[in-house]
C-alpha cells in the first residue's frame, strides 16, 4: 500500500519525477564508469605491455567497435574492406605487417601506422576529407580505392563473424529502457 501511495507522490509531482529520473541517469552513469575503471584497472600499464592493454586484439568485431568509436560512416563496409585487404587479419606479405589494414599507399609504399588503431583513425580522416555523399560503393570505385570490377561483390560474400546488432544493443537497450521510464511516468500521472 505504501508503494501505491509513494507512486502517486512521484506522478503528481513534477520534481519527484525529475529527481527519480536524473537519480536512475546518474545510477546507469555510475555503473558504467565503474565497470570501465574495474576494466582498466585490472589491466595494470607497464611499459612492456602498454599496447596490448591500450590497443585491443586486431579481429573484425574489435575494428569494428573502433570504426564506431571514431565515427566513421558505413562501418559495416569498411570492416569487411580491412579484412579483404588482410584475408581475415591473417596475411603475412601485406599492408598489415605496418599496422595498416586498408591497404592505404603513398608513393607506392604502404603507409605504416604504430598500430592498428592509428590506421582506423587515419581511414577517418581519409573518409572526411573525400567521401560527400551518395551509394559508398560507388564512392570507392570512383576514388580507384576499388580497383578490382568485383570488388563490391566480394566485400558483400563476406559474413561477419560477430553480432553487430548486439554491439548496438547496450545503448539502445538504456536509451529505450529511459525513454519508457518517462513515458510510463507521464501515462501514470494521466491515470492517477
Amino acid at each position: 500500500m505504501k508503494f501505491n501511495v509513494f507512486i502517486r507522490q512521484i506522478a503528481a509531482n513534477k520534481w519527484l519525477r525529475v529527481a527519480l529520473i536524473s537519480g536512475c541517469a546518474f545510477l546507469l552513469y555510475i555503473l558504467s564508469f565503474t565497470q570501465l575503471e574495474e576494466r582498466f584497472l585490472s589491466n595494470r600499464i607497464t611499459a612492456d605491455n602498454f599496447s596490448r592493454v591500450v590497443v585491443p586484439e586486431l579481429n573484425a568485431e574489435n575494428v569494428y567497435r573502433e570504426l564506431l568509436a571514431q565515427g566513421i560512416q558505413f562501418p559495416e563496409i569498411v570492416v569487411k574492406q580491412s579484412i579483404l585487404e588482410t584475408g581475415w587479419y591473417k596475411c603475412t606479405y601485406c599492408s598489415l605487417a605496418s599496422n595498416n589494414i586498408f591497404g592505404f599507399r603513398k608513393n607506392k609504399k604502404y603507409i605504416e601506422f604504430d598500430t592498428w588503431v592509428e590506421g582506423v583513425a587515419y581511414y577517418k580522416e581519409w573518409q572526411d576529407n573525400y567521401y560527400k555523399g551518395g551509394s559508398y560503393y560507388v564512392f570507392l570505385k570512383k576514388i580507384g580505392y576499388a580497383v578490382s570490377e568485383q570488388y563490391e561483390q566480394k566485400l558483400k560474400t563476406i559474413v561477419l563473424d560477430f553480432d553487430v546488432a548486439a554491439i548496438h544493443a547496450p545503448s539502445m537497450h538504456l536509451r529505450k529502457l529511459f525513454i519508457s521510464l518517462v513515458e510510463g511516468m507521464k501515462d501514470f500521472g494521466k491515470n492517477a
